[in-house]
């Protein structure tokens, strides 16, 4: 499955949450990598591949793991031939930025077949570009750089990047948009939420749902309170959720679950809700138990829609 243009830190703290039992710190340098490459310049840092371990998780350059025998190489690969663990792997890509959220495609990745595959295409390298400190750059050979360059910091300052220099650059090239483009092409899309809340079935685990910011707090607020007499169904992450005393009344009503949402800057808040192809099913079925029922998103401009649910069903919609 491909899930595109979401909120890339949070799907995957929320997929480490259900399927890593030790060493969750790890996900923290996870985070703080993608937010890193995030503001990089570089097309190739937006590529990578992601694993989630029992124990601790991985997140690595795609390009370095296509290299034979490089540190990336050897840490991808392990899990599958070293040890019978669960493996859940996914590529990813950046996108871009939106205010402090990292925005990009997951697409999940058989690990065993895909670490396989890999394992026919990696290209051979015998040079590393090793740069230090004070921006000097040696290139050195790939079996002795790390002995190498211990010499050289104590004139040039500790090592901030290793480059591989594989034999065959354009061979290497040609391999990764390959790849990219046939795991992109056969990935059906799908909805972050549903899988995110498969997981948490298979693992007997009750899910985590994503945090609502404090700009969606706001919108929603306001909404509720030009119109505390109507259930607000409302926009978040390929669904409408409904929060508060309006979730718990509304959740017999669809068949849903109560769950409950953190709020970004403390608190929680209960919540249900459905997907957004499902509205006209679910608002209807509210609004025939003798509910008011508003729907609200983003308009084109960025700002907040409310549509009345009683209002749809005649021949012209009213934009609240």
């Amino acid at each position: 499955m491909k899930f595109e243009n979401i909120d890339l830190v949070d799907a995957l703290r929320r997929i480490m949450d259900i399927h890593t039992q030790n060493y969750k710190e790890d996900f923290e340098l996870d985070a703080g990598l993608l937010h890193s490459l995030a503001a990089s310049q570089s097309s190739e840092d937006k590529h990578l591949l992601w694993m989630s371990r029992p124990n601790g998780t991985s997140l690595l350059p795609e390009r370095e793991v296509y290299v034979e025998d490089s540190y990336e190489n050897k840490v991808w690969e392990f899990y599958h031939e070293q040890t019978r663990d669960p493996i859940l792997a996914y590529a990813v890509e950046i996108k871009g930025v939106e205010g402090d959220t990292v925005r990009g495609n997951l697409i999940e990745l058989d690990y065993a077949a895909h670490v396989e595959r890999m394992q026919k295409l990696t290209v051979p390298v015998e040079t590393v570009a090793v740069s230090f400190k004070d921006d000097a750059t040696f290139y050195l050979p790939f079996r002795s750089y790390r002995r190498e360059a211990i010499p050289l910091e104590e004139k040039h300052g500790e090592v901030v990047s290793v480059s591989y220099l594989p034999e065959n650059a354009v061979e290497l090239d040609m391999i990764l948009r390959r790849e990219r483009f046939k795991t992109s092409y056969h990935a059906k899309t799908g909805s972050i939420e549903d899988h995110i809340h498969k997981l948490a079935v298979q693992h007997g685990v009750t899910e985590k749902l994503g945090i609502l910011p404090l700009e969606a707090q706001t919108a929603y607020n306001a909404v509720k309170e030009a119109h505390p007499e109507a259930i607000v169904c409302f926009a978040q992450n390929g669904y409408f959720e409904i929060y508060g005393e309006d979730a718990k009344k509304a959740a017999p009503a669809l068949g849903t679950k109560l769950l409950m949402k953190e709020l970004e800057g403390g608190g929680q808040v209960a919540v249900t809700g459905f997907r957004e192809d499902q509205w006209v099913a679910k608002a209807k079925a509210l609004w025939g138990r003798g509910n008011d029922v508003l729907v609200t998103q983003p308009g084109e401009d960025g700002r907040q829609e409310t549509v009345k649910w009683s209002d749809t069903i005649k021949p012209h919609t009213q934009v609240i």
